[in-house]
């Protein structure tokens, strides 16, 4: 698959990438026990879910950890990477919205908001 320009919000896959064992370890996790907290410090699970196809479960996934940490700037951009393969553009355009708003220095973000609307995103001077 070839990319799109900037940080497109297609999920990716590659040959030979360790999707299967982290999707693994994500389920072991989950059997272990371990506290919701401690699976959501780091948007992975969300992203995995994502490049799995997996995008309700990335959605689910995202939102549940947004209600726990609602400033989470990768939270955000995960789930608007999954609205948007859903086809929610509305709503995966609110999102890559609020993920740039709690991480406006993150360049990924703002460069994801300038491809969905063909504008660019503009600087707080």
């Amino acid at each position: 698959m070839t990319p799109s320009p900037g940080c497109s919000l297609e999920a990716r896959t590659t040959t030979g990438d360790n999707t299967g064992s982290r999707w693994a370890a994500w389920n072991r996790a989950k059997e272990l026990g371990l506290p919701k907290q401690a699976l959501w410090y780091a948007a992975w699970p969300a992203a995995l879910m994502n490049e799995l196809g997996r995008y309700r479960e990335a959605r689910d996934l995202a939102t549940s950890a947004i209600a726990n940490i609602p400033g989470s700037s990768e939270m955000y951009y995960e789930r608007a990477r999954a609205y948007h393969a859903l086809g929610r553009s509305d709503l995966a355009l609110e999102d890559l919205k609020l993920a740039a708003k709690f991480a406006p220095y993150h360049p990924r973000f703002r460069e994801a908001v300038a491809e969905y609307t063909g504008k660019s995103w503009p600087r707080e001077d």
